[in-house]
């Protein structure tokens, strides 16, 4: 029956619902919003242990528990609680780094802030803003004792008065719905010299907190008493590295040093931020679910401490395969070893017991219209940790491309452009990947080669296609492989990746402002550009814009002091990124590697560039360091400081800036580094070299000393070299070298071990990439558009993927715009631009392994090669722990996640 309302009906239900609405409490349940959020959703999903995750309290509104699925933390407290800005790097609180030690779920609102006791927190009205915005189902933790016992009239509040206003702070959250956590003082660096022994600091004021504790029934971290017993496990002079002692010369901030014994650098606010993770741990509170990792390094003899690495998230991929739905996803650096997960599918549970091994599997009921989502299980607790995703309907995930419009040098020439070298970095902080990519004009040119070439372009994508921005690099940029490589990731610790590179006047960001003078062009007859300005600019990686520039150094001097005249050898560049006070990320622009090579480091922080070291080899004696220079440069701490080390081609360059050793073998045009040797000490670096009477066309040597372990003389200029594990009758690596004559793959030594003894006097059919891609630890062979694996019985290649329609990069190099772990579990995948540029193709594997390892991504020497493999002539990347048939279980890497 059709049923029509009068306007006085739609008032009056109207005005019901504003009753109603009147009535209800202000805080709706996250439980609500989210059930909202599915019924509204295209693709909806109901998945029934979301429950499991929440978090329950009783909030004074009613007798009903409010859920909260994510609550949030306030912190209520002082300078050594508090957030501090990039410019007091690397001074920090333990409430700017407790968020790494909480899941997903949990959000930090930091509100300590430093010279503020229990009193003037509350006299200047900054708990009233915690108040204003603290919900049911929150958290207020408070700290205060430091400043409390201060002299100072504005900061001093008797005992008896501290309690009191503790007990205002209690009351204000339970009032609200919340929960408070009250937190001892923690202790300051302040021992006993004849015993070595730690003191209480402010003893009086932690016996009162823990008496209001008692009093109130307030749950109380004890972390005075968990300080100094840290403390007094690592030892007085081991807790300089805790405390904000930082020597003169090492910190742009503190350029004369400091001796703090109150406050925290970065690396001691992540260890007191552990304790305090842990005492909510042992708190019978809802929250305690939600901490995590748990298992990081909990001490401070590690000289660096932990290094900042970026926050990934699951990487689910779920790929259409021939027996069903392949679905893959990440094993992250932090996991503890005893983290399992449950997939499903379309709210359906697939697996039938918690997944504790590799982290992919095949669902043969899966479909193409398919939903999956992941969560993980911990201590029997299941968390989401996905968004729900489909599934490919091809092995490759397309990333469509916006192609620059052709164009026509200024002597008529036309050109068109392709996709080439690419990285990768999550540019807007959201845990997912987004992709840069250099469009090359077809007319770029080698060094060796006159003429002009078109404009090149930077562009960057998310994965969906969304283009976030393009850089036109101007007229006083030459397209080439050796003209500009960048380097993509996260410089100043804000959880986003920074984009920087060389430019020239008429560079114009993503934004549109120019760079320098748009009207310069300092191009001559041949199409070189020798003369005019050159500049270092760092662009935001979210929009392109330019965040600072510098003037370019290395500088271009004098063009005939780089080996030629005619602008060959002077314009030769690489690009890297490095640890080099083992915590932060610096990157390092080079110059030069034919005869001179120079290198500089730089450090972006605070929004400025600024110069940490350059090295020279035409100042002082260093006349055997020339000419020993790569086409591309590896980085890891080779030595075991928890710093990194450049080696650049026959030269390593220690974390100073100062040189370590050459193996005097000259220029070459490949190189490897890793654990290529399990049963040996250290690391290895395997390099082949083109000058002709080198006494090894192929080489392996120890990466930290120099010391030459082995060679072949080849006599020839040995242009390609490779390094794989392949044979698993063999302990680590197989290396091969070969050269490319009239595009044909010539092969100029044989098969042999790591350790020298020759397998074959075949060797497989290409010397270029190698890529992990089937269920096994022996490595594939990347090559073109093909991946091959090497049948070491017959000693013969054999195709397993040829990805069709899709391209290589740079001529016969056949190089992918990009190889790194990008989705799913520890294998890589491959990033090839379609036939026709118009789009991106990430390729990965649907094999099955029975190999469970954490992402690669998360492995720091892994991570740098990824960085670095634009530049100069892409190399493939490499762990920093051996991974191959035989292999031990790598131990979880030192870092920390930045969000």
């Amino acid at each position: 029956m059709n049923r029509s309302f009068s306007y006085r009906q739609w008032i009056s239900l109207v005005l019901i619902m504003v009753m109603l609405f009147a009535i209800l409490p202000l805080n709706r349940s996250v439980a609500a919003e989210d059930q909202e959020l599915q019924n509204n959703a295209s693709n909806s999903v109901i998945i029934e242990q979301e429950e499991q995750t929440q978090s329950v309290i009783h909030n004074t509104y009613g007798s009903e528990p409010v859920v909260v699925s994510n609550p949030t933390v306030y912190l209520a407290g002082d300078s050594t609680v508090q957030t501090y800005a990039a410019s007091k790097q690397p001074q920090a609180g333990w409430g700017q780094m407790i968020d790494r030690y909480l899941d997903d779920n949990v959000k930090i609102s930091n509100q300590a802030i430093g010279g503020r006791s229990s009193r003037s927190f509350i006299e200047q009205g900054r708990l009233d803003t915690i108040l204003n915005q603290i919900q049911p189902g929150d958290y207020l933790m408070i700290q205060f004792g430091h400043n409390d016992a201060d002299t100072k009239p504005e900061r001093y509040t008797p005992v008896p008065d501290y309690k009191v206003y503790l007990k205002q702070y209690i009351d204000g959250a339970l009032a609200h719905g919340a929960t408070p956590i009250l937190v001892t003082p923690v202790g300051r660096r302040d021992f006993n010299t004849t015993t070595g022994q730690f003191n209480i600091s402010f003893p009086n004021y932690v016996t009162a907190m823990k008496e209001v504790a008692t009093q109130t029934n307030t749950p109380l971290i004890d972390l005075s008493a968990r300080s100094v017993a840290y403390y007094n496990s690592i030892g007085v002079e081991e807790s300089k590295k805790v405390f904000l002692h930082v020597p003169a010369g090492v910190y742009p901030n503190f350029p004369d040093g400091v001796v703090d014994n109150t406050h925290f650098q970065e690396y001691g606010a992540i260890q007191i931020a552990r304790l305090v993770a842990a005492g909510i741990a042992d708190l019978n509170i809802p929250l305690a679910e939600h901490v995590q990792t748990l298992t990081l390094a909990e001490n401070a003899t590690i000289a660096s401490g932990q290094r900042a690495m970026e926050k990934l998230n699951r990487g689910l991929v779920a790929v259409k395969s021939n027996n069903g739905i392949y679905v893959g996803w990440r094993m992250l650096g932090l996991d503890p070893d005893t983290i399992a997960f449950n997939v499903y599918r379309d709210g359906v549970l697939v697996n039938s017991q918690p997944i504790t091994g590799a982290t992919n599997l095949l669902d043969a009921k899966g479909t193409d219209r398919s939903i999956y989502t992941l969560f993980t299980v911990q201590n029997g607790k299941e968390t989401s940790v996905s968004t729900p995703v489909s599934v490919w309907q091809q092995q490759y995930k397309s990333v469509p491309l916006q192609k620059p419009a052709d164009g026509v040098t200024k002597d008529g020439v036309s050109y068109t452009y392709n996709a080439n070298d690419a990285s990768v970095g999550d540019l807007d902080g959201d845990g997912e990947y987004e992709i840069v990519l250099l469009w090359s004009p077809s007319n770029a040119k080698d060094n060796s080669q006159s003429g002009y070439t078109g404009i090149v372009y930077l562009d960057a994508y998310k994965l969906n296609g969304t283009r976030l921005w393009r850089i036109n690099m101007g007229p006083n940029i030459r397209a080439g492989a050796h003209y500009s490589p960048f380097v993509v990731y996260d410089l100043d610790g804000d959880g986003k990746s920074e984009v920087a590179l060389r430019t020239a006047d008429g560079t114009i960001d993503g934004q549109g402002k120019v760079i320098g003078d748009i009207q310069a062009d300092y191009r001559n007859n041949a199409g070189y550009v020798l003369t005019g300005p050159e500049f270092l600019t760092v662009f935001k990686g979210a929009t392109g814009a330019a965040l600072d520039t510098v003037n370019y150094d290395p500088p271009r001097g004098t063009v005939a002091s780089w080996g030629d005249n005619y602008g060959n050898r002077v314009d030769r560049f690489l690009a890297g990124v490095a640890y080099l006070d083992g915590q932060h990320p610096s990157f390092v622009m080079t110059r030069g590697y034919y005869t001179r090579t120079v290198l500089v480091a730089y450090d972006f922080r605070a929004g400025k560039i600024t110069k940490r070291w350059t090295y020279d080899t035409n100042v002082g004696n260093q006349t055997t360091y020339t000419a020993q220079g790569n086409h591309a440069l590896n980085v890891a701490d080779v030595d075991g400081d928890g710093k990194d080390e450049i080696n650049f081609g026959s030269i390593s360059i220690d974390d100073n800036g100062t040189p370590r050793y050459t193996t005097g073998l000259g220029h070459g045009d490949a190189q490897h580094l890793g654990d290529l040797n399990p049963n040996r000490a250290g690391l290895e670096v395997f390099g082949v070299h083109e000058h002709k009477d080198s006494p090894y066309g192929m080489e392996v040597h120890d990466a930290n000393t120099g010391q030459i372990l082995w060679g072949v003389k080849t006599g020839l200029d040995t242009g390609r070299g490779m390094s794989a594990d392949i044979d698993p009758r063999f302990p680590g690596e197989e290396v091969w070298a070969a050269t490319i004559t009239n595009a044909q793959h010539i092969p100029l030594t044989g098969l042999y071990s790591i350790t020298g003894e020759l397998i074959s006097n075949s060797i497989p059919s290409s010397t270029n990439f190698g890529i992990w891609w089937d269920g096994d630890l022996l490595r594939e062979l990347l090559d073109d558009n093909r991946i091959d694996k090497w049948d070491y019985t017959n000693s013969t290649t054999t195709n397993l993927f040829t990805a069709t329609g899709s391209s290589s990069n740079n001529g016969t190099k056949a190089t992918p715009a990009l190889q790194a772990d990008l989705y799913g579990d520890w294998r890589e995948e491959v990033i090839l631009r379609s036939n026709d540029n118009n789009e991106l193709r990430i390729y990965t594997t649907t094999d099955i392994t029975d190999y469970r390892l954490r992402t690669l991504m998360h492995d720091p020497v892994y991570r740098l090669s990824v960085a670095w493999q634009n530049a100069g002539y892409n190399q493939p990347p490499h762990p920093g722990f051996h991974l191959g048939v035989g292999m031990k279980q790598p131990q979880a890497p030192d870092i920390y996640y930045v969000q």
